[in-house]
């Protein structure tokens, strides 16, 4: 088992920005990619597939909802 840290860190100390930046980082990578497998499935031309599409489309919308929710959380420790 590796010794190094499951954080990022800087100077040795983890901190709550770098950790909500990366966040937001990577949930913008994972709704880009919604995106990009719902665009895919829309390529095969089958009810099945465009429904498939559809769902993708739809995490893509849920995972902006949750960027919404972690910027607001992330907004209400700042003005305190």
């Amino acid at each position: 088992m590796s010794n190094e840290p499951k954080y990022s860190t800087f100077g040795g100390v983890a901190t709550i920005d770098e950790a909500y930046r990366l966040l937001m980082h990577h949930l913008d990578e994972a709704r880009n990619q919604c995106l990009v497998i719902s665009h895919l499935r829309m390529t095969d031309d089958t009810d099945q597939a465009r429904l498939i599409a559809k769902g993708w489309s739809g995490m893509e919308e849920m995972l902006g909802m949750v960027q919404v929710q972690v910027r607001q959380i992330a907004m209400r420790r700042v003005r305190t």
